[in-house]
């Protein structure tokens, strides 16, 4: 008869926190996540940039606050918003150039058009020689090696890009294959070289790609107050076909002149040019910013547990508008998994009893920008 009761008992309690758990599912519905969604996602929230003059990431993180509030979730930091400071990095234009000299030591060239990845905080200054190695292309396959007997050592190599065979394919309009130009820089770097800097191989007049890649680039980095990330061991350095004219022109060849002799003997065309050394410098504007993560707990019911956490993540933010002014609005990267964490949240604080340990909710941001929130 206990033994009866017993189970009658345990049947009651797991029905119970069977219904209870249903009841706290139920509070997740589409309605819900698409008037999230909406808002959040909405062209008033301009994307929802870091470190950029739009209020839209901010509006989106007070939004968030005030349904942390509205749902009864502890704060997970002061005000439930947990603040970061950070720096943002860019190029300065005004000081980035490169400079030719000649073996006397005396200035006889300098351009302002580069671009690269801006790398670290510091202001850098580079030198050294300079190398044409055609598109740098390596196949053992076809017995074609650009580098060959080339001594890229410590120096600057000019490559355009692609290759031979996708350049005198009609049908290839693209600029950039990613695969094939990040194979072509590595193989360089391992080599040594101080440098890389590639020209868009004048056969193609497609400038969507570099342009795309210009764009990025000009948004700058961003890293946490006091992070110090590692020197990489070479710099990637965009050039255009001027310049790259200019850095020729003590050989009698332009650029296009050289990809045709490529291009309709099939065999590299490489030399050391011994008139020059490049100077390159690439100053930085750097600012503080801060940003601010949203936490919201669900404290756990067990008196010892409650102090071991379940984390939920998402990030808030997005990429903001192009220059054209289309709004990358960011349903789905990651304005899906922000309203989904919200509805969860809502879940958890609709049962019964609180789990035994604590459910943590954080929305962060700077995702985008390498990670850092």
């Amino acid at each position: 008869m206990l033994s009866k009761l017993k189970l009658t008992l345990f049947l009651a309690v797991l029905t119970l926190n069977t219904l209870a758990q249903k009841k706290a599912l139920e509070s997740i519905t589409e309605n819900e996540l698409k008037a999230h969604l909406e808002f959040i996602a909405s062209d008033y929230m301009q994307g929802r940039d870091f470190g950029t003059p739009i209020p839209g990431l901010e509006i989106t993180a007070d939004y968030l606050k005030a349904q942390c509030v509205k749902m009864g979730l502890i704060p997970g930091s002061d005000d439930y918003f947990q603040q970061f400071k950070m720096i943002s990095i860019k190029a300065d234009p005004e000081n980035t150039f490169i400079e030719l000299k000649n073996m006397s030591g005396n200035s006889v060239y300098i351009n302002d058009s580069i671009f690269t990845y801006v790398g670290t905080d510091e202001d850098e200054i580079l030198e050294g020689g300079l190398v044409f190695a055609g598109y740098g292309w390596t196949d053992s396959v076809k017995d074609y090696d650009d580098l060959d007997g080339l001594d890229v050592k410590d120096k600057f190599v000019i490559i355009m890009s692609r290759n031979y065979e996708l350049a005198k394919d009609t049908a290839q309009k693209e600029i950039l294959d990613g695969s094939l130009e990040i194979a072509k820089i590595e193989n360089i770097l391992k080599k040594g070289a101080k440098g890389i800097l590639l020209v868009q191989d004048p056969m193609n007049s497609d400038r969507s790609t570099i342009n795309w890649i210009r764009d990025n680039l000009s948004k700058g980095r961003f890293m946490l107050q006091g992070e110090k990330r590692p020197v990489m061991p070479g710099k990637i350095i965009f050039i255009t076909r001027s310049i790259a004219n200019n850095l020729l022109k003590s050989k009698g060849k332009t650029l296009r002149e050289l990809q045709y002799l490529i291009n309709q003997t099939e065999k590299p065309n490489t030399f050391e040019i011994k008139d020059y050394k490049a100077n390159f410098t690439f100053g930085k504007v750097r600012n503080p910013i801060s940003g601010n993560n949203v936490i919201g707990i669900v404290v756990g019911s067990d008196p010892v547990l409650k102090n071991e956490c379940v984390v939920f993540t998402a990030h808030y933010d997005h990429v903001g508008i192009n220059e054209n002014g289309e709004v990358y609005n960011g349903a789905d990267d990651n304005g899906s998994g922000t309203v989904a964490l919200l509805e969860i949240a809502e879940a958890f604080t609709k049962l019964k009893k609180n789990p035994k340990r604590s459910i943590v909710f954080t929305w962060v941001t700077a995702e985008e920008k390498g990670l850092v929130g």
